[in-house]
């Protein structure tokens, strides 16, 4: 084959399968918060995305780089932004297989067999379990993440001169990865492991060899701690809580830790091998099938670590587990949402198409025998990806196919009764409303009780029930969701009220007032100062509302802080007199 035709053929595929994608709805567990803050950016703070003041609970500057960039050239639109995460996808898969290319090339009659790195890159491009990356918008951090890893090893891989630039531009590559997500890690000790295999693992005779190109990556590493967490290691948020766990995870004993650290390797080892059934919201598993399927992957590791180290298809192993432990223990220790994820699978899976494509070119096969069942696999997996992209496309799809597959994910309830609401389908909706108050616990039934009763209520109940979960929730992230509830209440009260009722317009106001007060102290955000200050002003009250546009011109940089600082100075001048 010549080199151009597999090239284009895996760009039909993937484009093909992924193309419905592209006219996707903006979903509901997008990253809004983000999104926004981009939109109303009017500078971009290099400082403030590469090296923040303090240690953030995510870094990943690349990833905002992105999103901003949306902003800036295409106004955020949905389908441009899956357009790109399509494109990822793709561009990765291609990287795949040159590297594919590379491990499997023993000479001139390996050019006969350029069929087994093409069939293992669609493998991987047309894989269901790659749809969630590619799908969700907010996904994009794993597709970055992976093309960039393949992009540094790649570099690494075909540097055989062992010539230093090449070595840092990996290294560059590997940073950019980290600056992606933080699962690229995983690629330092993949590093390590084929130094080692190169050096035919004499760590003796050969370590400063070893040694000089791990240095660059390690390098990488440190850099990549220092500006993530202004040198302050100990105060990184995000390990953190990766090691103390979340939602009461950090009360667990040790022993029941290890037994899900188990079943999460047990559960991840299965998906790999057979990802059905396809699920975006995983929260309950077959825990005793998961413990023994953990049990015999761990026997199986150790046993091919003992007995086949000088394998070349070892390689292939030893990334999937690499890139596959950082998600361990967000399963372990609850740090997420959801404790496991098939987006986590996504660069693992291509370490299972490395060693995939190793085995079967280092074994005497007649053609057809590889061809044919792979070709049937390959068939099928694309026929699950397609249809897959098609539950994805909208909100009330996907989050209906979450609640049939996780009927007990209060979220999951929540989500798509707000995607039925959207449709117009009320009763439907406010049934699993009423499934996620029964299944919510803690903090989180005051939220799905609100959603009930604002069906059910006029204005007056509505803002009275809000203000009483406000002021009993304990949790500052439930008490935000329900203050911006209760602003847009007011908003939209505002907007459609006589403006001749004038006390009852000045009453509203100041109950919009306190809203805005009080969101401000929960999240520090300087547009809300910047809100204060217009609804002191529509008050009268013209000095509160000075000071509260000069702190906001004073700790701002977005669209509205030239306003902020231009009314501050006009109330000022009004003030004195001038």
């Amino acid at each position: 084959m010549r080199r151009p035709f597999p090239l284009l053929l895996l760009a039909f595929l993937i484009l093909g399968i992924f193309y419905p994608t592209i006219f996707a709805e903006s979903l509901s567990t997008d990253d809004h918060e983000m999104i926004r803050g981009y939109i109303n950016m009017t500078a971009l703070d290099w400082r403030g995305l590469f090296l923040p003041q303090s240690a953030p609970y995510y870094y990943r500057p690349l990833l905002g780089l992105s999103f901003y960039s949306d902003q800036f050239l295409f106004d955020n639109h949905a389908s441009i932004a899956h357009l790109e995460n399509i494109l990822f996808h793709l561009a990765s898969t291609l990287l795949l297989f040159h590297i594919l290319l590379n491990v499997t090339n023993r000479g001139e009659s390996a050019k006969e067999r350029d069929y087994i790195p093409l069939l293992l890159a669609a493998f991987f491009g047309l894989h269901p379990l790659t749809t969630e990356p590619v799908n969700w918008i907010s996904g994009r951090t794993d597709l970055l993440a992976g093309f960039f890893v393949l992009s540094s090893f790649l570099v690494f891989r075909q540097n055989n001169e062992k010539k230093l630039w090449r070595d840092l531009l990996a290294a560059f590559l590997f940073l950019c990865g980290l600056w992606s997500k933080e699962v690229a890690i995983g690629l330092l000790a993949v590093i390590f492991f084929a130094c080692l295999q190169e050096q035919d693992f004499a760590i003796q005779q050969k370590w400063r060899g070893i040694a000089s190109r791990v240095l660059p990556f390690v390098v990488a590493t440190f850099i990549y701690g220092f500006m993530r967490t202004g040198g302050r290691f100990t105060n990184d948020i995000g390990v953190m809580s990766a090691i103390r766990g979340g939602h009461g995870a950090e009360h667990f004993p040790l022993f029941s830790k290890f037994l899900s650290l188990i079943k999460a390797i047990g559960f991840y080892s299965h998906k790999i091998i057979w990802p059905f059934p396809l699920n975006f919201a995983i929260v309950e598993i077959n825990s005793s099938m998961a413990l023994w399927v953990g049990i015999i992957t761990l026997i199986c590791l150790a046993a091919a670590l003992l007995f086949l180290h000088r394998r070349s298809a070892m390689l292939g192993i030893v990334w999937i587990f690499c890139f596959l432990a950082p998600a361990l223990p967000i399963a372990v220790n609850r740090v997420a949402w959801t404790p496991l994820a098939e987006r986590y699978l996504y660069l693992p899976l291509m370490g299972l198409t490395l060693f995939m494509a190793i085995i079967l070119s280092r074994i005497s096969i007649q053609k057809y025998i590889v061809l044919f069942p792979i070709a049937v696999l390959l068939f099928g997996f694309g026929t699950a990806t397609a249809q897959r992209n098609i539950i994805w496309q909208k909100n009330i799809t996907l989050w209906q196919d979450v609640v049939e597959k996780s009927p007990n994910f209060t979220a999951g309830h929540n989500d798509y009764a707000l995607a039925l609401l959207r449709e117009g389908k009320r009763e439907e909706a406010e049934k699993h409303f009423v499934i996620a108050e029964s299944l919510a616990q803690g903090t989180g039934k005051n939220l799905a009780k609100s959603n009930i009763a604002l069906m059910n209520s006029d204005f007056e109940q509505q803002l009275a029930m809000l203000d009483a979960i406000q002021q009993s929730e304990q949790s500052s992230k439930l008490r935000s969701q329900v203050l911006y509830r209760m602003i847009r209440l007011i908003n939209g009260k505002l907007i459609k009220s006589d403006e001749t009722a004038m006390e009852n317009h000045v009453d509203l106001t100041r109950k919009l007032l306190a809203c805005q007060q009080q969101l401000a102290e929960l999240d520090k955000n300087p547009y809300h100062l910047y809100r204060i200050g217009q609804l002191l002003l529509a008050l009268g009250e013209k000095e509160a509302a000075r000071v509260a546009f000069a702190t906001t011109c004073q700790e701002s940089n977005d669209y509205y802080t030239q306003p902020a600082c231009t009314l501050a100075k006009n109330l000022a001048k009004e003030m004195t007199g001038e």
